[in-house]
């Protein structure tokens, strides 16, 4: 019996830590706040998440709205004829537009060779030129839209280079080709004995800038008179143009004189 009660007697018990700090309450459960409604206006950080009505994200609709039109020009300078000087002439072409155009592509000015007329059965009473034209324009309005301006320069019978005639052509809205035939003049000075000096010095009346024909100040006291005609060919092709609410008419080939 000894035996029996020290052997229960030498059983260790399990150490328990004692803590001087009060015992933590349990966390309060939290609370799940609702989802906050969209921004009525879609930021760029909601633009992949918000949707319309119609399923289609904002991203989709702003791409599908345009912010420009664009508008390709291409064709030739086809002739030139001149009453005063028949022989001997080249031109210079450029484009002049307003200050919401801008140039994507191509060329806005050139020179032509130098032409002569020339026939099977007599002289062609134009110099044939076709000298190419190819530009192209982007914008967001048509005011200002293109014109292409054209002067044409010859040599007199000594040599000398003197100015034929300047004309300003408005290029066609509607798409398609058009044969364009405009009349053309150079300025003259008010009384016959200063024409006379002028062609004895080689000094004839011109402007200082060929794109002054294509503008509508200070030209109410020129005086000018014709001196022949220019042919240009165009073919002008337009992109998202109506998108804007602009109607360019139905595409034709007719040919038109100006």
């Amino acid at each position: 019996m000894e035996g029996e009660g020290s052997s229960g007697s030498n059983i260790k018990q399990p150490f328990k830590p004692h803590s001087s700090l009060p015992p933590q309450p349990p966390p309060p459960p939290q609370r799940l706040l609702p989802p906050a409604p969209p921004p009525r206006f879609a930021s760029p950080t909601h633009v992949e998440t918000l949707k319309t009505t119609k399923g289609r994200s904002f991203e989709t609709e702003a791409k599908s709205i345009p912010h420009d039109f664009f508008v390709m020009i291409t064709g030739r300078l086809e002739s030139a004829k001149c009453h005063a000087a028949p022989n001997n002439l080249y031109c210079r072409y450029s484009f002049q537009h307003g200050p919401d155009w801008k140039i994507t592509h191509g060329v806005s000015s050139g020179v032509t060779q130098l032409g002569r007329r020339h026939g099977v059965c007599g002289p062609c009473p134009s110099i044939v030129f076709n000298f190419p034209i190819d530009i192209s324009f982007q914008s967001t309005t048509i005011s200002g839209w293109p014109r292409i301006v054209v002067a044409v320069y010859g040599l007199d019978m000594f040599g000398r280079d003197v100015a034929r005639g300047y004309v300003s052509i408005l290029c066609p809205m509607t798409p398609g080709t058009h044969s364009l035939e405009a009349q053309m003049y150079v300025p003259i000075s008010s009384s016959f004995c200063q024409r006379v000096l002028n062609w004895v010095n080689g000094t004839m009346p011109e402007f200082y800038d060929s794109k002054f024909v294509s503008q509508g100040e200070g030209r109410a006291a020129t005086i000018v008179e014709s001196t022949g005609n220019v042919k240009v060919i165009l073919n002008v092709t337009t992109k998202q143009i109506a998108d804007f609410g602009y109607d360019t008419g139905v595409i034709g080939s007719d040919p038109h004189w100006l």
